[in-house]
């Protein structure tokens, strides 16, 4: 008998324990909330409060909050907008219309708003975006969106939160695609690259600039990455012959990449088109085309497959031209 009370007991108090922390867990969230809104009006009404309750990281905010008694927490947001009232802003609305901020006042809550997407901190951008914040504004007027770094940073919930209303395929001033600059990390992410192909990402898009660096397939090939190089070109309809100066597919066989040698051969890629296109060069010194880097690499697969496509030597190409 003894042991069945202490049993219920015990049971009382590990439910009693779960409902606390779910209402502290409940109450916790909501401080945070609160504390990013307050520092978002901080910020657009220009009061320039700091200090640590200041901040636009709900994951920070709601750390500490689990960290002391509720009361403690209450009286920081109480203490937060009093320092608001006495700053001039509306007890009861402390939202002010993103479009009616000066220029740089917009810039800078973008800029707070990009360094919590970094970080894929996607409560804090939920409520930037409740409080009016416009994601289309780009960062200096022309230099980037938050979902440009989101893409960039490889922040998995701020993209998928973001991407239903801000443009993907839009760059840096003079910069490249942001799908570019996330296959340029060490380790893709490859269930967000899918994730991008399948809404609305263009993998042909290289920014304002068509530079090696700045082209999706040109920089997964580079960086050797078949699977990404696949999905480009399996799901996103990247062509293989978007290139600046030299295409994708001499960059693979200079790098002795059969798998992705093979997959740009039978997805379209121009097998005579070295530096130059076949019939433009002057000598086969001055130019190479796959099949002869193929040759060199004495690899019948790709030989085989080249020529089985049409594929022909510099030294062919001269003879063309010259007939």
């Amino acid at each position: 008998m003894k042991i069945t009370t202490l049993n219920i007991a015990a049971g009382c108090l590990m439910f009693m324990s779960s409902v606390s922390h779910a209402v502290n867990e409940a109450f916790c969230d909501q401080y945070a909330q609160t504390g990013v809104a307050q520092h978002i009006s901080n910020i657009a009404h220009k009061c320039n409060l700091q200090g640590l309750r200041w901040s636009a990281d709900f994951i920070s905010q709601k750390n500490w909050c689990k960290s002391v008694r509720r009361p403690i927490a209450e009286n920081e947001t109480a203490e937060r907008r009093k320092s608001l009232t006495q700053c001039g802003v509306p007890e009861n609305n402390i939202r002010k219309p993103f479009n009616s901020l000066e220029y740089g006042l917009a810039d800078f809550l973008i800029t707070t708003a990009i360094e919590r997407a970094k970080v894929d901190d996607v409560r804090s951008i939920q409520v930037f975006g409740r409080e009016g914040v416009d994601f289309n504004w780009e960062w200096g007027g022309n230099d980037s969106t938050v979902l440009f770094h989101a893409i960039k940073h490889q922040a998995s919930k701020v993209v998928r939160y973001l991407i239903g209303f801000v443009n993907p395929n839009r760059s840096t001033n003079g910069g490249g695609a942001p799908l570019a600059f996330m296959l340029a990390n060490e380790k893709v992410d490859y269930d967000l690259l899918r994730f991008l192909l399948e809404n609305g990402v263009d993998a042909n898009y290289h920014g304002e600039y068509r530079t090696e660096s700045y082209i999706p397939l040109m920089v997964a090939v580079q960086k050797r990455y078949l699977r990404a190089v696949r999905d480009l070109i399996t799901i996103g309809k990247a062509s293989p012959n978007v290139f600046d100066t030299v295409p994708p597919l001499t960059y693979a066989l200079k790098n002795k990449d059969t798998e992705i040698a093979l997959l740009l051969i039978n997805s379209g890629a121009n097998l005579n088109f070295g530096m130059y296109e076949c019939g433009q060069i002057t000598g086969p010194a001055n130019d190479k085309m796959p099949l002869d880097l193929a040759t060199e690499m004495n690899n019948p697969r790709l030989i085989n497959a080249i020529k089985s496509k049409g594929g022909k030597t510099a030294a062919e190409c001269v003879k063309l031209d010259a007939t």
